[in-house]
């Protein structure tokens, strides 16, 4: 789904936890939950995690990736080949993405990969606070991210 360049993040998220059935987003949540092959898988939702999440999920409003496998795949890809800086959370939940992504949905992770060829950079080299991005419109950001040639992505 594509969210309006006129919406602020803030407005965007709630939107975007709704339409995927993510509740609040889960940040304060002890656990975060994986499910594969029907079971849910809890992991303990660190603070270097939470820290990528935010992040990771304003990705998902800028980009159009959606919040299933083949999203995460997909977005795993732009993520790692747009780069995680220090960030060794978001090295490693994006190489697992798209290590399933590859073998489900491998066209879908290239196309991916090749559409961030078309981003000059990411959330995570943004110096604002995570609060300070809540307050801008995903226009804006997108402005930031992708490169000058208007082309986001490549349908």
């Amino acid at each position: 789904m594509q969210y309006s360049d006129q919406l602020l993040v803030k407005d965007a998220l709630p939107l975007f936890f709704n339409n995927n059935k993510l509740g609040d987003g889960g940040y304060k949540d002890t656990f975060f939950k994986i499910r594969l092959a029907g079971v849910n898988i809890p992991i303990p939702n660190i603070q270097s995690r939470v820290t990528v999440a935010r992040l990771h999920d304003i990705h998902h409003l800028l980009t159009g990736y959606q919040a299933n496998w083949k999203g995460e795949a997909e977005i795993g890809a732009w993520e790692l080949r747009t780069g995680c800086r220090n960030l060794w959370v978001a090295w490693l939940l994006n190489a697992g993405a798209v290590m399933v992504g590859l073998l489900l949905y491998p066209r879908a992770v290239y196309s991916a990969w090749k559409n961030a060829a078309n981003a000059r950079t990411n959330m995570y080299y943004f110096e604002e606070s995570y609060d300070k991005l809540l307050e801008m419109d995903l226009g804006s950001l997108r402005n930031r991210i992708f490169n000058s040639t208007g082309q986001r992505f490549k349908q």
